[in-house]
């Protein structure tokens, strides 16, 4: 800034130095007040040279920024769209558990009934899968850089602070969730010889102990399926929103 501040002041010196040249600049009748209005010129231009410069500047600065800005929603989309995809797999998984788990109520219930496949129905209710791991490097960058406002529209911002705030909590309930899980399969050890292949006399047997029943109503897989269900929709809401709001802003 410096430099371009420097050559626009020589530019206008000149011009300055040519028209005093010619006695463009007023009529000499005094040599003090000739300096005067010299000195006068000389603050106007410096003052002149640099506002264009940080005119400049500035609009060099919020160039940059709108780069950053798009740069950074282009990034964030696909960490989002990384996400959905993982809370879709995870909710798949869910769903059949929780299918099962209504199929098998019935015998929780202390009911008598012959349910096909009753050993994968069981089996998946203590089955645990890989934990929920969000991409979060982008969003890691923007807060440990400060440059979480490059993001100009404040709603957008706060979205995309709840969202990932909520998925700490998510990755928290998580954990809990296996943990349960694998008390539960420690527990299905004790009846059964083999955990992933219990037999239907095995299944009956456990069915007495009220312990293995209550282990199976409280093993969270509802509660876990509104949870990945409401992460889902939120996801897809925040992609929605920043695809829209680049489009709108960035073209």
């Amino acid at each position: 800034m410096a430099i371009k501040t420097r050559n626009m002041i020589k530019f206008f010196r000149k011009i300055r130095y040519d028209l005093i040249g010619k006695n463009k600049t007023g009529k000499p009748a005094h040599q003090t007040g000739r300096y005067l209005k010299y000195a006068v010129g000389e603050i106007i231009l410096v003052v002149i040279g640099i506002l264009i410069a940080l005119s400049i500047s500035d609009w060099n600065e919020n160039r940059k920024n709108i780069l950053s800005e798009k740069r950074y929603l282009n990034d964030l989309i696909q960490d989002l769209k990384n996400d959905a995809i993982m809370l879709n797999q995870i909710n798949i998984f869910l769903e059949s558990k929780s299918a099962s788990k209504t199929k098998i109520e019935p015998l929780l219930d202390g009911h008598k009934v012959d349910i096909d496949s009753i050993d994968y129905h069981f089996t998946i209710q203590w089955a645990v899968r890989n934990r929920f791991t969000p991409t979060s490097i982008t969003i890691e960058e923007l807060k440990n850089s400060g440059k979480l406002n490059i993001i100009r529209d404040i709603n957008l911002r706060r979205q995309i602070v709840s969202l990932y705030n909520t998925y700490s909590y998510e990755v928290f309930s998580e954990d809990m969730f296996n943990s349960a899980n694998v008390k539960l399969v420690n527990l299905a050890g004790t009846y059964f010889r083999n955990v992933l292949e219990p037999t239907k006399d095995e299944i009956y047997v456990a069915l007495e102990d009220n312990e293995f029943i209550n282990g199976i109503r409280a093993n969270f897989t509802f509660a876990r399926m509104d949870a990945i269900n409401d992460l889902r929709k939120r996801c897809s809401s925040l992609i929605q929103n920043l695809e829209k709001y680049k489009a709108e802003v960035h073209g």
